[in-house]
């Protein structure tokens, strides 16, 4: 940071050294260089956390340096993670400002104030309160991003196959909420999926591999074929996974990849829904649709084809501002709710209103908040964390054997897949059908 005031006492001149120190104090101004000499803050600290991350800071750092040797400047890192950019040229500033704005403004909670322009004849003083601020700071470490291998791929797929798949797996119930009669809290599906916690409590590398998207997109693929055969037998005896989805009772909902659905073990697992009238939806992934267009669409016509529901999963805020998923064509759509959903103001809703708010669910509503604001805004479809709570709670309100158990007890007990995970529980029936007739939820 010395550094960078000797710079800009060096980019002000000696007309400029008085003004430098007498200055009035403006670092969060946004303001237009006088003279050509100016300094662009990016406040990479003010991003939402989780951010600043690693790719962030190394994107921003290549963008400003090009930026330095065509202004005839230079940048420094802060500890706080911004970075400064001195420059002595103003052509090309707003316009790199601008740039700076729209590529960072979905990780900033508020991204007028993402950035500062100074300038060095008017606000020398400004810039040298806040070097000497960072000063003050201890540095601000950035966790590596991790990296996936396919040794990491290779243990895991070998894991789950020597492994019974209820011992891998999680099940999860969504409801719809009505706005108003006695019933009012409805189960709309079951999810079932493999139980993160559980592999990565076996295989350490399981970070690796979801911390990349595509190794992790891999590792799904390569387990489409184990689910859907422990799947199909498991309708045929009636067994704990499809328990209750066999007929109306309660839907159930399975992950796969575009290969899953055009793969051989499919058809066999769809002519067994058939044979059983097992009303199931399968989720695919917004990626996964992206990545492979032609296969999805004809993914989307052998499950119409068949009978089967099309639930298009993982579309966050950003996607949904960004994309049309409504032009996929899905029964469903899993929009996953994020805390800087309220800060859109109305473009998330009107950007739902072409898909339907029949068709939202708002996934990841694990708050009051996330209920809140979904219901505010049309949404009656809901999957997360307060809802397992609200459905323990209607559970525990009229079993039976409801003084020996607790909410957190009855909740974890409705994710398990196997009766190890439902110990304890006096009434499983209760349990696999997620909530008894007539629940209610608070208004």
């Amino acid at each position: 940071m010395d550094e960078l005031d000797r710079s800009a006492r060096a980019l002000v001149g000696r007309s400029g050294t008085d003004r430098f120190m007498t200055a009035p104090a403006t670092a969060d101004r946004t303001l237009r260089p006088a003279s050509g000499r100016g300094a662009l803050i990016l406040h990479l600290s003010r991003m939402h956390p989780p951010a600043p991350r690693a790719h962030h800071c190394r994107i921003a750092r290549a963008i400003l340096d090009d930026a330095a040797h065509a202004q005839e400047g230079q940048v420094f890192a802060m500890r706080n993670r911004d970075l400064v950019l001195l420059f002595r040229r103003e052509a090309g500033i707003p316009a790199l400002q601008s740039h700076l704005a729209r590529l960072f403004r979905m990780d900033a909670p508020e991204p007028a104030n993402l950035i500062s322009l100074l300038s060095l004849t008017e606000d020398a003083a400004a810039l040298r309160l806040y070097a000497a601020a960072r000063l003050q700071e201890a540095a601000r470490e950035i966790p590596p991003e991790l990296t996936g291998s396919a040794g990491a791929i290779d243990t895991m797929e070998e894991l789950v196959r020597g492994t019974p798949l209820t011992n891998m797996l999680r099940r999860q119930t969504a409801v719809l909420i009505r706005p108003s009669g006695t019933d009012r809290l409805v189960p709309l599906y079951r999810q079932l999926s493999f139980n993160l916690a559980v592999l990565e409590a076996r295989v350490a590398a399981i970070g690796e591999a979801h911390a990349d998207p595509f190794l992790f997109r891999h590792l799904s693929s390569r387990l489409d074929a184990r689910m859907l055969g422990a799947l199909r037998e498991d309708l045929r005896e009636q067994g704990p996974l499809t328990r209750f989805s066999a007929g109306p009772d309660l839907p159930l909902h399975i992950s796969l990849t575009v290969q899953g659905i055009l793969s051989a073990e499919f058809a066999a697992f769809a002519a067994t829904c058939r044979g059983l009238t097992a009303e199931i939806g399968v989720e695919v992934s917004l990626m996964e649709a992206c990545g492979d267009p032609a296969g999805f669409a004809l993914a989307r016509d052998r499950l119409r084809l068949a009978g089967l529901r099309l639930v298009l999963d993982g579309v966050s805020h950003h996607a949904l501002l960004l994309t049309l998923p409504a032009v996929l064509q899905p029964d469903l759509v899993k929009l996953e709710w994020s805390e800087q959903m309220p800060e859109s103001g109305q473009a998330i809703p009107l950007a739902m209103d072409q898909i339907g708010a029949d068709r939202v669910v708002l996934q990841g509503a694990d708050t009051e908040a996330a209920l809140a604001w979904g219901l505010a805004h049309g949404v009656r479809r809901f999957q997360g964390v307060c809802v397992d709570i609200l459905l323990a709670s209607e559970r525990l309100r009229v079993c039976p054997a409801a003084a020996e158990c607790t909410v957190r007890q009855c909740q974890e007990r409705a994710s398990a897949t196997g009766p190890g995970g439902q110990t304890g529980c006096g009434n499983v029936v209760l349990l696999d059908r997620g909530i008894a007739p007539a629940a209610t939820v608070p208004a």
